[in-house]
């Protein structure tokens, strides 16, 4: 009961909306709206807008959807995306003032306490700056990709009531309903990742210089080794893409077939050949059951490569260090293997990004 009262009493406090619904079910006049520019109408009315002005520019009646979308996101973006940079930036403070934090703990008796509590503000601010501006940035994408995925479902929508008899034929409801589901939700997951396009150049700049710093010539090894690690992607990458067009090819023939199976279901029982069709509809999901193991299979093989490519990038960098003679001290091994790490995300991401760049589409329903 003590237990009770204080989840109550912690719900009230946090939010008042939470702590009606605790007590009854909400009614709609208790939710609060979103902000009119959230909304799925101003949402779709702005896209109108921007859809009108590609068509009057480009003198096209059915221009590409993909240039009323980057007007669509494109300042967003281009906020979101300096928010990227700042966070990828401030991430990289850190491993930069390990070599000069383990110094100053060598050296404390000689230096100033001063000093110490400036490398300790450092790595606080960075990481406060690093925290506010990567929620802001996740915040932001996120809210942009639904902002994007509402405007493209009622775009859909309104073309599909004004479909011809000849459209409705070769789009069926079940193929119109996987462009909702899956095809709009793929485009708008890939605004998540178009920020690695800003980060990608900035973190392997801060990484290698961070690197020449502590090392010298051995940051020379270690932009080999990632390259490397890179090259050994791009078959994996290549032959992902191969599955995943496998994967979209089984998923429409299947939902298009299991929409056909339901349009006719009444003639199916009546002439008791549902079992057959339910067969049919069984080897057709075996197919695309198939392709999606193999491309399970070998996202195993890359997630262990991308695990072990700190290790990797690791062992040359310190093996070429101690070939060419470079003294590694704790601060520098330090610094630079928490620089591996944060090399691990942009080393595997480029790959990744080409595969859904690939795999993102946006079919036209004329």
């Amino acid at each position: 009961m003590e237990k009770l009262l204080f989840s109550n009493s912690l719900h009230s406090l946090g939010s008042t909306l939470v702590s009606v619904g605790i007590k009854k079910p909400l009614e709609p006049d208790e939710i609060p709206d979103v902000d009119i520019k959230d909304s799925a109408e101003y949402l779709s009315h702005s896209f109108d807008e921007r859809l009108k002005y590609v068509k009057e520019r480009d003198g096209i009646i059915n221009p590409t959807i993909y240039k009323t979308m980057i007007l669509f996101i494109w300042k967003k973006a281009t906020i979101n995306a300096m928010f990227a940079v700042i966070s990828a930036g401030a991430s990289y403070v850190g491993p930069y003032l390990i070599d000069d934090f383990v110094k100053f703990l060598n050296e404390k008796n000689t230096r100033s306490l001063q000093s110490g509590y400036i490398l300790a503000l450092a790595f606080l601010g960075a990481k406060m700056v690093e925290m506010i501006t990567q929620r802001q940035w996740i915040f932001r994408a996120r809210m942009l990709g639904l902002h994007l995925r509402a405007a493209l479902i009622s775009q859909i929508y309104k073309k599909g009531l004004v479909l011809s008899s000849q459209s409705r034929q070769s789009h069926t409801s079940g193929e119109v309903i996987n462009y909702m589901s899956v095809d709009i939700q793929r485009i708008t997951d890939l605004l998540w990742y178009l920020n690695i396009i800003w980060m990608m150049p900035v973190q392997l700049s801060l990484a290698i210089y961070i690197l020449h710093t502590n090392l010298g010539m051995g940051s020379v090894a270690t932009l080999a080794a990632t390259f490397a690690v890179l090259l050994c992607n791009i078959p994996m990458t290549t032959i992902q893409k191969g599955y995943q067009t496998r994967i979209m090819e089984a998923k429409d023939i299947r939902m298009k077939a299991t929409s056909e199976v339901l349009r006719s279901m009444k003639t199916i029982k009546l002439q008791a050949w549902d079992t057959q069709f339910l067969h049919k509809l069984e080897s057709l999901r075996k197919i695309e059951y198939d392709w999606l193991w193999k491309s399970l299979r070998l996202s195993a093989i890359g997630a262990f490569v991308f695990w072990g490519s700190p290790t990797f990038i690791s062992v040359v960098t310190f093996g070429a260090c101690m070939f060419m003679g470079i003294e590694l001290t704790a601060g520098r091994v330090l610094s630079a293997l928490a620089t591996f790490r944060m090399l691990q995300d942009p080393i595997f991401n480029l790959p990744d990004l080409s595969l859904r760049l690939h795999r993102e589409r946006f079919p036209q329903i004329e």
